[in-house]
């Protein structure tokens, strides 16, 4: 065998072997086992490369409607579908549902949001002066890291820092924890020591609560559940997902802007004021925070949501509030679709082209996520991040994909 035929040989055998792997990744991290899918939409736009949905014959649901190449023609159903590598070989059965968009009204009010925590959330780990001289952390001992949960203490579910102090102070010896780490359970045993101030500590800062401004980007017409942000609430000390508890969402005022330049993000300067409770936050998702609400919103104004696979790029619109006089629509461009994105909150790339906006803000700025975007008069997504080294462009998530997370 000659060099020249060995080596495409072996090159065969090489682009074989990575797109095999490619493969078997594709199907066990990128591609879903569900997916939901607004009628009239596709879910090929969120599958990976080389992944295809069936294309041979229409999938039925009787009467309800069908499913012909992955498209969703007609009803509200649940389905079957195979993935197909290249559309030759089957590799994964996928649940599809589908739904009908219901009417939903298009917010971007700001507004006060505050969550408490199901647990405690670990934002950092030091020592201590202990009270017979020394130092001491037994939670960096036993191994407690920053984004730790907490969940119990002895077996007593812990949700306010009043009650972890006095549970420490109360304990006797050694104590066992239960926490979650990437939400995986664990036991810990450890025990506290007496600090200076006299109270018994393990080294640990924790929190129990957090609030912010945001942006409420729709309401659902005929039930009240609402949705906003776009992206959920973290703790920026930790780095992970709050878990929720309960939370309650308030009329916020605009105090002020600071304006998005080079480097620097912007935000709105807002307070939220707790006499006028608008709602209660029951989850805290990736894919921003859900609830209800008693707001009335002008029906008149209720649209419906696209489909991701319909948002296309190009001229939009975005509704936010950046001073007292409330929402207003302000112009932008969809510069990039992420098709593989998975439904993230980073699915599209958008850019504010309105100069009043502009003029007023930089372009996107915190306090902004939720902020809904409209496209031929559907809600086609909601604004999630901003580019810090360029405040003029940010982020922004799919509409159907926040649709899902609703009630």
């Amino acid at each position: 065998m000659s060099k020249n035929v060995k080596r495409i040989f072996a090159a065969l055998l090489t682009v074989i072997s990575v797109f095999s792997v490619y493969c078997v990744l594709a199907v066990n991290f990128l591609v879903s086992d569900e997916y939901t899918v607004i009628d009239g939409g596709s879910i090929d736009f969120s599958l990976p490369y080389f992944i295809t949905t069936e294309k041979d014959s229409a999938m039925s649901a009787g009467t309800s409607g069908k499913l012909s190449d992955g498209v969703v023609t007609t009803g509200e159903y649940k389905k079957d579908m195979t993935l197909k590598v290249l559309n030759i070989i089957p590799v994964k059965t996928v649940s599809v549902n589908v739904v009908k968009s219901p009417q939903i009204v298009p917010s971007g009010e700001c507004i006060g949001v505050k969550i408490f925590c199901d647990g405690l959330v670990t934002v950092g780990v030091s020592d201590f002066e202990k009270a017979n001289g020394g130092k001491a952390s037994p939670a960096r001992d036993a191994g407690i890291k920053s984004g730790d949960i907490i969940k119990e203490i002895n077996g007593k579910k812990i949700l306010k820092i009043s009650e972890f102090t006095e549970m420490l102070d109360n304990s006797q010896g050694e104590c066992e924890i239960k926490l979650l780490r990437n939400d995986e359970e664990r036991s810990i045993s450890i025990t506290p020591e007496k600090c200076t101030d006299g109270h018994k500590r393990l080294g640990i800062w924790v929190r129990d609560s957090i609030a912010g401004i945001g942006t409420m980007t729709f309401q659902k017409k005929d039930t009240g559940s609402f949705a906003a942000l776009g992206h959920g609430i973290s703790d920026s000390d930790a780095d992970v997902l709050m878990p929720l508890s309960s939370g309650k969402i308030y009329k916020a005022s605009v105090l002020g802007i600071t304006k998005g330049e080079k480097g620097i993000p912007g935000e709105i300067i807002g307070a939220l004021n707790e006499s006028e409770q608008i709602g209660e936050c029951t989850k805290n998702a990736e894919a921003g925070i859900y609830g209800k609400t008693n707001i009335s919103l002008d029906d008149k104004s209720a649209v419906d949501i696209a489909p991701g696979s319909d948002v296309q790029k190009g001229e939009a619109t975005v509704i936010c509030t950046v001073d007292e006089s409330g929402p207003k629509a302000y112009s932008l461009e969809i510069v990039n679709i992420n098709r593989l994105a998975g439904g993230g909150t980073k699915s599209m790339v958008i850019q504010v082209t309105d100069r009043r906006l502009i003029e007023k803000t930089g372009g996107i700025i915190q306090g902004m996520s939720g902020s809904p975007i409209i496209q031929n008069g559907k809600l086609i997504g909601a604004v999630t991040h901003v580019f810090v080294n360029n405040p003029l462009k940010g982020y922004a998530i799919f509409a159907e994909t926040m649709l899902e997370n609703v009630e």
